[in-house]
């Protein structure tokens, strides 16, 4: 491990494979790992993995996990809490600069793996699984890691022509984005994601994003809802049956946040022609950016050059920590587009163009005119020509990766989304670093004491009462609606404020509760 002094590493980095490292058929049990420099427990083939608690991983090296099997087989991994993975950037090239710091990572080639019953909570994945196969990952919760909850990455086809991952079963696991990014990221650098897994009974968190799942494969991607996620099909048309008795939470009926009148987007319904927005291209020919007339109103229209090219709104004002409710519509020339979307810092000042909203986000092509909501809490304060930090504002981009092709873009809107009374919409995970039960008290009673009467199990909607009993170990996520207002058309925005009151079901709308043709 290392020492920690304030937080910073202050012992001389030195070479290591893991805390615990054993051979074959081990038995790790009981164990506490605490800011280990590479792997937490790196058990080999037949070995178990019972009830430890791994903290502060990946410390000193990058790309490993608080748990990490790999190139081996039947291990069992189980009833372990695995917190925080911070990851190490330092000495990592330029084009590297982010943290691979894994919960529970099965690495290439595992196979006949069981992880069951454990708890990732802050590394970059809460699970991981590389090229790998033949595993059962069920009935794990996974809440608050940076990028996805569960991913399942495949780029190596040593063991079979059509890619190596494929054969794993996903049952029974509860996924909590703390950001409005999906639960799950299927990626692979050739031809389909359709036979990763199976997927069953497993419960999604749609409290912050209605998007579940993502798949990266030969170019294309898609984003999924969890009706989309349901009924997808592989390229021959057959149902993939994903999670077909799986479970959203939501807050159906009901609105967490009153919206704001104002679009703080300047001419984001394109009222002013084109004024305000500009468009980049890298390399020429441009791009040409024009005004048009749309089904839906005004609207631009963007033809990429010879690079992918962006299109920028006019800048705006952020505050950190505030919500925001964005929506806009879009439109491709070819379904094979990807529209890659986020709003960032602009130009001017140190910043750089980072992401105000946890990430940047892809929409997949649609010949017809579609209508994109999004909710955020703004990850950084922005002003418009700010004197002291020169930032020239935050804006709204779209990047459209290929070249040659057209897409539109109307009805641009940015509001502000405020509390309804006084508490908002909170996900939070109560857990147990112990070897014993433990009444655990609300970890809200200091400062936010106004949820404590309002947190609910994720897992099954009952109220938590205080103090509340864990097991060994345990972790339970729960939440909070807040104050609310009735939804009756469940489309987020509540029916004081909803000037559409009949929204299709599943339709996005805008802050004023209206889809596309209302």
């Amino acid at each position: 491990g290392v020492r920690l002094v304030g937080g910073k590493i202050v012992s001389v980095p030195l070479r290591s494979h893991a805390a615990i490292h054993p051979g074959t058929r081990a038995y790790v049990y009981g164990n506490r790992v605490v800011n280990a420099g590479f792997n937490g427990i790196w058990a080999r083939a037949g070995s178990t993995i019972d009830l430890n608690y791994v903290r502060n991983a990946c410390m000193v090296l990058d790309d490993c996990a608080g748990i990490y099997l790999g190139d081996s087989k039947d291990a069992i991994v189980k009833r372990n809490l695995v917190y925080q993975a911070p990851g190490a950037i330092d000495g990592k090239p330029e084009l590297q600069r982010y943290t691979q710091a894994q919960g529970i990572f099965l690495d290439d080639h595992m196979t006949g793996a069981v992880v069951s019953g454990n708890t990732v909570i802050g590394a970059d994945h809460g699970i991981q699984i590389h090229n790998a196969f033949n595993n059962r990952i069920e009935g794990n919760t996974l809440y608050g890691n940076r990028k996805y909850q569960l991913l399942l990455q495949e780029d190596s086809k040593k063991l079979r022509t059509d890619g190596d991952i494929h054969s794993n079963t996903i049952h029974g696991n509860i996924s909590v984005p703390e950001h409005a990014a999906p639960s799950i990221l299927h990626t692979t650098i050739y031809e389909s994601t359709s036979d990763f897994s199976s997927y069953s009974a497993n419960v999604y968190s749609a409290l912050l994003s209605a998007d579940v799942a993502r798949e990266y494969w030969a170019g294309n991607e898609k984003t999924f809802r969890f009706p989309e996620w349901q009924s997808a099909k592989d390229a021959a048309g057959a149902p993939r049956n994903l999670d077909p008795d799986g479970r959203l939470v939501t807050l159906s009926g009901f609105a967490g946040f009153r919206m704001g009148a104002t679009n703080l987007i300047p001419n984001g319904k394109l009222t002013g022609g084109a004024s305000g927005w500009s468009s980049w291209n890298a390399t020429a020919p441009l791009g040409s950016l024009t005004v048009a007339s749309c089904p839906v109103g005004p609207c631009l229209q963007y033809l990429t050059g010879a690079s992918a090219g962006v299109v920028s709104s006019a800048n705006f004002a952020t505050v950190k920590d505030r919500w925001y409710r964005l929506s806009f519509d879009v439109l491709t020339e070819s379904p094979t587009q990807t529209i890659r979307w986020a709003v960032r810092r602009g130009r001017g000042g140190p910043g750089g163009y980072v992401s105000l909203m946890g990430g940047g986000h892809r929409i997949y092509g649609s010949p017809s005119w579609k209508r994109y909501s999004h909710i955020f809490k703004a990850s950084a304060t922005v002003n418009v020509n700010d004197p002291v930090t020169l930032d020239r504002g935050a804006r709204l981009d779209f990047q459209n990766d290929l070249i040659g092709k057209r897409f539109w873009i109307a009805n641009a809107e940015l509001v502000e989304a405020s509390p309804v009374g006084t508490s908002a919409l909170k996900t939070n995970v109560i857990m147990n670093p112990t070897f014993r039960a433990e009444l655990v008290s609300c970890p809200d009673s200091g400062t936010d004491a106004v949820f404590c009467g309002k947190y609910v199990r994720l897992s099954d909607g009952a109220p938590i009462i205080w103090p509340h009993t864990l097991p060994p170990l345990g972790a339970e996520v729960i939440y909070s609606r807040g104050d609310t207002l009735v939804d009756t058309d469940g489309d987020t925005i509540a029916d004081v404020q909803d000037s559409c009151p009949a929204s299709p079901p599943g339709a996005e709308v805008d802050s004023r509760g209206c889809a596309i043709g209302q």
